[in-house]
């Protein structure tokens, strides 16, 4: 939520999942996006676009890698603006505790 308040973005919280499976169905329900780890990408869901976040090359995140996934086809302008947010920002994220 800090990523959002940074950006002065104020998101739309429909619901809160810990379960990655869970907030990948909800996802694909078109109940909006989500930033996930990497890993859940192999979670096969007809629709659901998985898009790895990352750095320049030769830059090295020292982090669990994320990806953003979101509905296949869907336009969210909240969505882009946080993604730019993200890359402009994956630098200072890497030297975060």
């Amino acid at each position: 939520m800090r990523l959002f308040a940074h950006a002065n973005l104020r998101p739309r919280i429909a619901e809160v999942a810990d379960e990655k499976q869970t907030i990948v169905h909800l996802v694909a329900e078109r109940l909006g996006a989500a930033i996930v780890p990497r890993w859940t990408s192999r979670i096969a869901i007809p629709g659901v676009r998985y898009l790895p976040l990352r750095l320049p090359v030769g830059r090295r995140l020292g982090r669990l890698p994320l990806a953003a996934v979101w509905l296949k086809g869907s336009r969210d302008e909240t969505r882009e603006a946080a993604l730019a947010v993200l890359r402009s920002n994956l630098d200072a994220y890497a030297k975060t505790a």
